[in-house]
């Protein structure tokens, strides 16, 4: 089995967050509802399941809970802040009170990373306990089964609607379910990020082919689709876990293609990938603020260009970890690298 300090050298992981992260501003940006509904299918998803890939088991639940404070609420609370302070015109109490509320009450993707927090120490709890075949059926079937009967019922519940479970903690569910769906497959998924092989990259382009005609097909006859975990929009099993397994595999070669062939391409998404913190946090308040953001184009730039030119500043200072930013010295190493370890 890899260990921790072996995935986290796998350069293409990063860069497949790097896509990601692409897909998720692209998502947030267009104006095309076909394309924002493509996205939507498997960005989120994918991101939660390579988190899965990190997970191990942890001798102190309480270090470790602190550990992940320091890593993902206290970035959450200073991007909010910033947001709060800078991009949004109400400053009134009514206003604190959603920001404090969080979740589906707030704009923006804040949710993601209360509902990541509730589910990775809820995860390290349950590999203390329970064997892979109890962590399917609990977390797995249990999770995910109880997220996706939630998602049937949610529209006739308005407070459940909105404002929601504060810190989209009822969300937590279905991130803990693709935690453990990337922990239990964590070899296979490294060895797809790892293999040279020209009958996997040939099978890869067919899905992705498949992929992109049956999103047409399912979009011409009118039928759901989309996978919004922080509106609890995910009906069923398939969409849910298929389909995203399905798309994880053609990114997971993509990435593995352009680490291998292009390397400008794979600083740049590698990079990306090591920042999603930022990027993901200042996107949405940095181009709400910009009346330019209306074209994607733009939109991009924005989205990406201002938090990878604050992150690049910030990674000189001991603080930079505070703002979900590695180091400079770890940068340089993830982008500078040209093969996994």
């Amino acid at each position: 089995m890899e260990n921790k300090e072996t995935v986290s050298r796998n350069v293409a992981i990063d860069i497949a967050k790097g896509l990601l992260i692409l897909c998720v501003i692209i998502g947030h940006g267009t104006k095309n509802q076909s394309l924002s509904d493509f996205m939507y299918r498997f960005h989120m998803p994918l991101f939660l399941i390579l988190s899965g890939c990190f997970l191990k088991k942890v001798e102190d639940v309480k270090k470790y809970a602190k550990m992940r404070a320091v890593r993902l609420l206290v970035p959450y609370l200073i991007y909010m802040t910033i947001d709060f302070l800078f991009f949004n015109h109400l400053h009134n109490l009514n206003r604190i009170i959603h920001y404090l509320y969080g979740g589906r009450f707030i704009n923006g993707v804040y949710w993601y990373i209360t509902s990541l927090y509730i589910a990775l120490v809820a995860a390290v709890i349950l590999l203390d306990k329970l064997n892979k075949k109890q962590l399917i059926a609990i977390g797995i079937v249990g999770g995910g089964g109880t997220a996706i009967m939630e998602s049937n019922i949610i529209d006739s519940i308005s407070l459940l609607e909105r404002p929601g479970i504060p810190f989209d903690a009822d969300v937590s569910l279905l991130v803990l379910s693709y935690l453990i769906v990337g922990y239990i497959l964590k070899d296979k998924i490294v060895d797809l990020f790892r293999r040279q092989s020209l009958k996997i990259d040939i099978i890869a382009a067919g899905v992705a082919t498949l992929l992109i005609l049956e999103h047409l097909l399912m979009e011409r006859y009118g039928m759901p689709r989309q996978i919004d975990m922080k509106f609890v929009v995910y009906k069923n099993p398939i969409s849910v876990y298929v389909m995203p397994v399905l798309y994880g595999f053609v990114i997971a070669r993509l990435s593995v293609l352009i680490e291998r062939s292009c390397r400008r391409l794979n600083r740049f998404f590698a990079y990306m990938g090591s920042i999603t913190i930022p990027i993901m946090f200042l996107h949405e308040p940095l181009n709400r603020f910009c009346p330019l953001a209306s074209n994607l184009l733009f939109y991009l730039l924005i989205g990406i260009g201002i938090p990878v030119l604050f992150s690049i500043i910030v990674s000189k200072f001991k603080c930079c970890k505070y703002f979900g930013i590695p180091k400079r010295k770890y940068i340089h190493e993830i982008c500078s690298s040209k093969k996994m370890n």
